[in-house]
């Protein structure tokens, strides 16, 4: 990991090799499990995917806004509505295999880099 000084925020570049198998996934918004959660029900869904992915031994990157920050204002608020998911994608996470990108509404992820 290294540090990009010209800016407040930490940068880590990980090195995927060319011959993995890479997945992306983006502006997946997920809110507070309430109605205007816009990935309401779509759980499941996502479970079985990043299943797949650890299964094939493939890398998955999540490109921005994996979090609708403005729809549950709470980051504790997605972690209870989305619980399965996260625990799902964290042992895909523990391997190392799964790689974030920061959007364009991730502005308020930084202070969640530790958990997320």
């Amino acid at each position: 990991m290294e540090p990009d000084n010209q800016t407040s925020t930490q940068r880590v570049r990980r090195h995927i090799p060319a011959d993995a198998k890479v997945y992306l996934v983006s502006d997946l918004h997920l809110g507070d499990g309430t109605g205007s959660d816009s990935f309401q029900g779509k759980d499941s869904d996502l479970i079985a995917f990043i299943e797949q992915v650890r299964e094939e031994g493939a890398h998955l990157v999540i490109a921005g806004d994996a979090i609708d920050f403005s729809q549950a204002w709470f980051v504790g608020r997605v972690f209870r509505a989305h619980g399965s998911l996260f625990r799902t994608l964290s042992t895909l996470a523990e391997d190392k295999r799964v790689t974030y990108i920061w959007g364009n509404h991730d502005a308020d992820i930084s202070f969640f880099r530790d958990v997320v």
